[in-house]
């Protein structure tokens, strides 16, 4: 039983780290994340350096954490800034940390893939590791957060996420309406109505900037990576 230390994606085989992924988002597959590294999105110098984890037991992956030692904490949606700032201010280096995430995005998922003993002990193997501050895992699933508050090293961050959800509006000006007419509750310390007016005029008048811009999306990258393991509606640019 070992824990491995990739540098890259590519020193593991695609069907066997896709073998345990969940399939409800494509975020996690080895195809979309070796493309974050081929293409220079995540890399050493940007803050980003991979460092995958593997668990193996008689050569067989049991468990995997996507992995990234990190220099800063841009990127991760998690705003721990205070902490590295108290950390400087009382000596100790909070960089480079270990980041078992998705980079760039706050999409709740799985974080901590295999099998659960596999990957409690490497859960567990994780504090043992040298010239890290920490390790920090972000916006897990309710599997992984079950892992994780089993493990005696590892302590719950919680955190506050805003989610939008379609309510069945006709179209984009429907939306802008509904906050345009939005009150707030009695004795609440939501926004004022006046707030959610200007939110709905900011919406409109960027949203025809851009249209008047020349602002595009290319898709050929992903396209190219995800070959044969895209849902169908990939080609929906809308997905994106």
């Amino acid at each position: 039983m070992s824990l491995f230390h990739l540098a890259s994606l590519a020193e593991v085989d695609a069907a066997e780290w896709d073998a345990p992924l969940p399939n409800e988002q494509p975020f996690l597959r080895h195809a979309f994340l070796l493309a974050l590294e081929e293409s220079g999105s995540v890399r050493a110098g940007g803050g980003w350096q991979p460092d995958h984890l593997l668990w193996r037991e008689n050569g067989a992956l049991r468990a995997a954490i996507p992995g990234y030692r990190k220099r800063n904490s841009w990127g991760e949606y998690v705003f721990d800034h205070a902490w590295a700032d108290a950390c400087h201010r009382a000596g100790i280096h909070y960089y480079p940390k270990l980041l078992g995430a998705i980079p760039f995005s706050p999409v709740t998922g799985a974080r901590v893939l295999g099998e659960a003993e596999a990957a409690a002990q490497l859960l567990a193997a994780l504090h043992q590791q040298g010239r890290l501050s920490s390790a920090h895992i972000n916006f897990t699933d309710a599997r992984g957060d079950a892992l994780l508050q089993q493990q005696p090293d590892w302590l719950m961050r919680l955190g506050c996420k805003y989610h939008w959800h379609n309510r069945e509006y006709r179209d984009f000006q429907d939306f802008l309406d509904t906050l345009m007419s939005r009150k707030p509750k009695p004795n609440s310390c939501a926004k004022s109505e006046s707030w959610w007016r200007r939110a709905a005029l900011n919406l409109l008048v960027s949203r025809r900037r851009t249209a008047r811009g020349s602002v595009g999306f290319r898709l050929h990258l992903l396209r190219q990576h995800l070959c044969g393991a895209r849902p169908a509606s990939l080609s929906d640019a809308r997905l994106f």
